[in-house]
């Protein structure tokens, strides 16, 4: 899951979930180890890419929920259904 800023001037966040995974490591900097794979599989004869068996649309749905709750935008408790 990865959080992105939706613009300077609005302290809201945006939520995306990832439903896929790629299965491959491209790395910007080296690792404490020295390395710094390029463009290399995860597994060497695993999958392009992994599937996600999370519930994605519920995770979110959560997810936005709680924020509304915590900024105050939302009186009711995400977890009070």
């Amino acid at each position: 899951m990865r959080v992105y800023p939706r613009e300077e001037r609005e302290p809201d966040l945006q939520r995306i979930a990832e439903r896929v995974g790629i299965g491959c490591m491209d790395a910007p900097i080296r690792d404490n180890d020295g390395d710094q794979p390029l463009d290399e599989p995860v597994l060497p004869l695993g999958p392009a890419a992994y599937f996600s068996p999370l519930p994605i649309k519920r995770m979110t749905a959560a997810l936005e929920a709680s924020s509304d709750y915590f900024t105050g935008k939302s009186k009711k408790h995400p977890l009070s259904e």
